[in-house]
């Protein structure tokens, strides 16, 4: 859910709390599930439930997919707390809301 600059950030200050001698494994794999925008790849692979469980990460790329879909968990809940007017939009206009409060998350 959020834009790589977040997502890095996101994993970078978690980064002490796990077994993550490979920074960049570990970037990248937390770069990795949103790279189906430009390879086509389904969100429900890239996104799956299963990358959530504790049990899931076992190299440093896998910590980063891990981590991945816990800061779009987190920042999933933050907007419908924040935003709680998106609910009732369409669509398109809730896409278009939310595209721009992930890019002031960005800054």
């Amino acid at each position: 859910m959020a834009l790589p600059a977040t997502h890095i950030r996101f994993a970078l200050d978690l980064v002490h709390r796990f077994p993550i001698d490979n920074t960049a494994q570990y970037i990248s794999g937390t770069l990795y599930p949103d790279s189906r925008w430009l390879t086509g790849v389904d969100r429900l692979k890239s996104h799956t439930d299963r990358y959530l469980e504790a049990d899931f990460p076992d190299s440093e790329y896998t910590y980063g997919i891990h981590i991945h879909c816990v800061c779009d968990m987190v920042q999933a809940q933050v907007f419908e707390e924040s935003l709680p007017g998106l609910q009732g939009l369409e669509d398109q206009a809730r896409w278009l809301y939310l595209s721009a409060a992930k890019m002031i998350q960005d800054t």
